[in-house]
């Protein structure tokens, strides 16, 4: 039997179709109700229910951490554009925009971060980039110098963007956080400067020709940094207080040992508290 929870609770909502999130072997990615503004977290309970087991054992879930995802295309000299809640907002009427990302050179990258290490972004394209020849390039932050990053593909790509793929990497050692004002130091502060408010562990995307005019991302979610899931049984609830948003949860990693399940996900704020 689950736990009761004492006291009021705010708004609460599904964050899964209402069979909820549909599990196999391959991994599925879970979002949560969209935030309001960029920077926000929310204390929230999240209830997880693993039903409707066929030919499985269990259902295998993680939770992963909130990304910080920012577009600078003048190297990071005026406030970047904020695509935090667009990529992980759990709705396709958003989206990452990065139509004519250009290189490195001319100014242009994208800039993800987290307070805990990721082990991997998983890419749902909206709109493809149907530019040729196109490569992205990845570094980490080593705490003094940008260090390369090797990616695997779940899905190869012809030119950079143009399939849904999930990309992964070997954690590295000394992967460090830090405070983007370290980082960079001559950035022009914007009226929501948020993401310096602690150190995040950093990663860098660049390409190496611009991109077409229209080629956007409808989700960019954290891949755990760890396989070694949490398994629940049937009908078997977890239930927890965490944040939701920056500093906090992103998405929920799911994945069964065998055959099919389905994960029920909602989630309640705390009293007064809402979306």
């Amino acid at each position: 039997m689950g736990e009761v929870w004492a006291g009021r609770l705010g708004d609460l909502r599904g964050a899964t179709t209402s069979t909820g999130m549909s599990l196999t072997t391959t991994v599925a990615y879970g979002q949560f109700p969209a935030l309001t503004n960029a920077g926000d977290s929310h204390k929230a309970h999240l209830f997880l229910t693993p039903r409707n087991f066929a030919g499985c054992s269990v259902a295998r879930v993680l939770l992963n951490p909130w990304l910080t995802v920012l577009k600078t295309t003048d190297n990071m000299v005026a406030p970047p554009t904020d695509y935090s809640i667009a990529a992980q907002d759990n709705s396709t009427s958003t989206s990452v925009d990065i139509s004519s990302l250009d290189t490195e050179a001319n100014g242009d990258w994208v800039l993800v971060g987290s307070h805990k290490r990721f082990g991997g972004m998983s890419l749902d394209i909206d709109s493809t980039n149907s530019t040729g020849s196109r490569t992205l390039s990845a570094t980490y932050w080593d705490g003094g110098a940008w260090a390369t990053l090797t990616l695997t593909y779940s899905v190869a790509w012809t030119t950079a963007f143009d399939a849904d793929t999930i990309l992964t990497w070997t954690v590295p050692t000394i992967w460090k956080p830090d405070y983007f004002h370290n980082i960079y130091p001559g950035h022009t502060k914007g009226s929501n400067y948020y993401y310096d408010q602690k150190p995040l562990y950093w990663t860098k995307f660049t390409v190496n020709g611009a991109l077409d005019s229209s080629t956007t991302l409808d989700h960019i979610l954290a891949v755990n940094r760890s396989t070694g899931y949490f398994e629940l049984l049937s009908g078997q609830p977890l239930e927890l207080l965490d944040k939701v948003g920056f500093d906090g949860m992103g998405c929920i990693q799911a994945i069964t040992d065998a055959g099919t399940a389905n994960l029920v996900v909602n989630l309640a704020v705390e009293k007064d508290g809402e979306y």
